[in-house]
């Protein structure tokens, strides 16, 4: 029975109503208020099948809710007799044991007149849930929480939202200047070649051009008074001065460096092919102007720099370039976007069993044998694990091979090795924190907006532990306290690695001078976190092949001590490729072997657990060597790529056009999880599970996922990126490479 119809039955015997429930019951009598209730959830077919979502039409209701002069956009024929608002009610459902074991938890949408109170809307309740009639079912129904009109959240009022969009507003500023900035560069560019070209007027062509556009590097002695570099100087003025270059007399145009006039004193020799000698500094040819980067050349300052940094052109094209440089893996590029699919299809799947009217369907599905591939989904984080531990070994021996750390940190000892830890965790904060900051706002502010205005409940409590404990979040320190209290669920991931980068650093630097001590600690950390989960799932009684992967998240998924594994397998691997420089001559034998051997690992962990029982020691062992038999399967396949020995394997995973999408893995990750959750959550019904809808939701959520990440990636990670760059002691050798030097940031990105 509807609350409603109740209420019409009922009303008249219970004082607990208030007095204007009398018009509403007067309403519905006399015909002019079925709309209303017609807005209204009630009970409907699927209760056992798993609807817990009788939601009515909050849209409806909010239409119905406008004024006369609105009428012809309601919907509605006559406007109802009073002003009405949309109540979200959940309560506990009990009947029999049979029915009901457990509490059933029901969301119920009601659209009342907009004057009732929470405390009417729970007498409602009571009155629809009385059971006096012979044929009525034994119940019992206890109101949990409603929502009233009144506690709709507006993001005006939220301060959080109001740093948002001040951010927001800097961050787009910034971008048009620096965009603005580049393409003024191109075109001036653009306007001097062609002058020289041309021939243009003699005395312009015989300046010095080249320097002006950024072809060569010759910083003068001085410019402006202070110290300068003239690659970033705006194109000559047309009023043109002399001076004397060695035995020729010269005229150059006037140069301005950041608005300033900058006088060239060059005494240089000319010779007859126009090649000019400095004594005093170096000119050095830039080979490739019009790679990504090339424009460091031409920027004079640190504000011009900063401005470049924010340019939508350069670094779309930096995230949208097809090569790879000498500091990643071509075949990383595949793993990373595979796994990233995967891990969307996951949470997709999750969602949508949450918020649908037959949630059942979940325990028919789960016994498909290909649904395994969904259920093991968590695997996918294991490789985005090993990616990072490869990287930040395999990058650091390359690196500290090349150069000389000492004259980095301009010390030696302990306190060269505390500078570098410190150097390299502030440079990972700084590539990470950006954008992880602003998908946090997000996430708080849109998870308050569905708690207080959507029909369904949030799937975690994100619009209150965020305003308290995202400091957590930004310490990367998340992960060492309970799940209940944790703000944005999912960056879970980005805790425990970068815990474990930290660690890795750890062992990395002590491998540099003590090598055989960092293996043995390598080795000590790797047994100590399978004995440390084995005795957690012991403990817990932990069934793989019956639990859900999510069963022991608090406990046993998400703790950095768990999933330690797969990163140190990382490591070793990344030393092993270091080592023999991605040279190693196998036999066809052991070639075919190991393909063998990593596809049958690989295939055993998806779906080797599929109509199996494991006895709690057998389990116990399988939760703590699973994660770690993952990667050492993974480690098989990147060798083999990164050997040649990789066939169409490598071809498909160090495909260039999935390059772009690989370098916004890390925006993908943060951003996925919301768009999932705006897609439930403005739902007005429940979802109907079935294979055909949940793919083409799948499908959408993908794309939409990619489009943000480009745009959060554009607009945070990217800049971050470019303005490390400028603070990097070796900028200026890295100029000449494709890739800017992000050697200690192995990040899933």
């Amino acid at each position: 029975m509807g609350a409603e119809e109740s209420m019409g039955c009922e009303a008249n015997r219970d004082s607990r109503l208030s007095p204007h429930w009398t018009k509403y019951k007067s309403s519905l009598m006399n015909n002019s208020a079925f709309e209303v209730a017609d807005a209204s959830g009630r009970y409907a077919s699927g209760f056992l099948w798993g609807n817990n979502y009788w939601t009515g039409s909050g849209s409806y209701c909010r239409m119905l809710a406008k004024s006369e002069d609105d009428v012809s956009d309601s919907g509605s024929s006559d406007p109802p007799p009073f002003p009405v608002g949309f109540y979200s009610v959940k309560i506990e459902v009990i009947l029999t044991k049979k029915l009901t074991p457990t509490g059933r938890y029901v969301r119920i949408g009601l659209c009342l007149p907009a004057e009732c109170s929470s405390e009417d809307v729970i007498a409602l309740m009571r009155i629809s849930s009385r059971t006096e009639t012979a044929l009525a079912m034994p119940r019992t129904v206890q109101v949990l929480e409603v929502k009233t009109p009144a506690e709709y959240y507006t993001f005006w009022t939220d301060p959080t939202f109001h740093v948002l969009v001040a951010v927001t507003s800097a961050v787009v500023l910034l971008m048009v200047i620096g965009t603005s900035y580049d393409l003024w560069l191109e075109y001036a560019k653009g306007r001097v070649a062609g002058d020289a070209e041309s021939g243009g007027r003699p005395e312009e062509a015989d300046a010095p051009a080249p320097i002006l556009m950024g072809a060569y590097q010759c910083p003068p002695p001085h410019a402006a008074s202070r110290k300068a570099r003239p690659e970033a100087m705006e194109p000559p003025a047309r009023e043109e001065r002399e001076e004397t270059a060695g035995r020729k007399t010269r005229r150059f145009p006037s140069i301005f460096c950041l608005g300033l006039p900058v006088t060239l004193n060059l005494q240089t020799s000319v010779t007859e092919r126009g090649d000019k000698d400095c004594p005093d500094v170096m000119y050095q040819p830039k080979d490739d102007t019009s790679s990504i980067g090339g424009y460091s050349d031409i920027v004079a300052g640190l504000a011009s720099e900063t401005a470049l940094s924010f340019s939508i052109r350069r670094n779309l094209a930096t995230i949208a370039d097809h090569t790879v440089g000498s500091d990643t893996l071509p075949t990383l590029h595949g793993l990373r976007f595979l796994s990233m699919l995967w891990v969307i299809l996951g949470h997709t799947c999750l969602v949508a069993f949450k918020y649908s009217d037959n949630m059942a369907y979940r325990g028919v599905v789960e016994k498909e044998f290909f649904f395994q591939t969904i259920s093991n989904a968590a695997f996918s984080v294991d490789t985005f694990f090993f990616i990072s531990g490869l990287l930040v070994s395999f990058l650091y021996f390359r690196t500290t091979s090349k150069l000389d750390v000492k004259q980095l940190t301009r010390t030696t000892g302990a306190k060269s090795n505390i500078l570098q830890f410190v150097g390299l965790m502030a440079y990972r904060f700084g590539r990470l924190t950006a954008p992880y900051l602003f998908v946090l706002g997000l996430v708080e502010v849109t998870m308050k907006i569905f708690y207080h205005n959507s029909v369904f409940e949030p799937p975690t409590l994100d619009h209150i532990n965020c305003p308290k404990y995202w400091w957590r979040n930004i310490l990367y320190i998340n992960t060492l306290f309970p799940v209940k209290d944790m703000c944005m669920l999912w960056s879970w991931y980005l805790a425990d690695d970068t815990q474990f980068y930290a660690l890795g650093i750890i062992i990395l630097i002590l491998a540099v001078s003590h090598f055989r001590l960092a293996a043995v600690t390598t080795a000590t950390f790797l047994i100590s976190s399978w004995c440390t989960t084995a005795f957690i799932a012991f403990q817990n009684n932990h069934l793989p092949s019956v639990n859900d992967p999510l069963a022991l998240f608090d406990k046993i998924y998400d703790k950095p001590w768990t999933r330690l594994g797969p990163y140190l397998v990382g490591m070793s691997v990344g030393w092993i490729l270091f080592k023999t420089n991605c040279r190693i001559r196998m036999h066809l034998g052991a070639v075919a072997a190991g393909w063998t051997l990593s596809s049958l690992c690989l295939l055993s962990l998806l779906y080797g657990l599929y109509g199996t029982n494991l006895s709690p020691a057998t389990a116990a062992a399988y939760s703590s060597l699973s994660h770690t038999a993952w990667a050492l399967a993974m480690a098989w396949v990147v060798i083999a790529c990164s050997t040649g020995y990789g066939g169409w394997v490598n071809s498909l995973l160090s495909w260039s056009p999935l390059y772009p999408f690989s370098r916004v893995t890390y925006c993908a990750y943060l951003v996925h999880p919301l768009v999932i959750r705006i897609t439930a959550m403005n739902m007005d019904s429940p979802l109907h599970l079935g294979k055909d809808n949940i793919t083409i939701i799948y499908l959408g959520n993908v794309v939409a996922s990619y489009v943000l990440s480009f745009m959060v990636s554009l607009a945070f990670e990217a800049p971050a990126v470019a303005l490390l760059k400028i603070l990097h002691p070796k900028r200026h050798k890295a100029d000449n490479e494709q890739n800017p030097p992000h050697y200690i940031d192995p990040t899933v990105g």
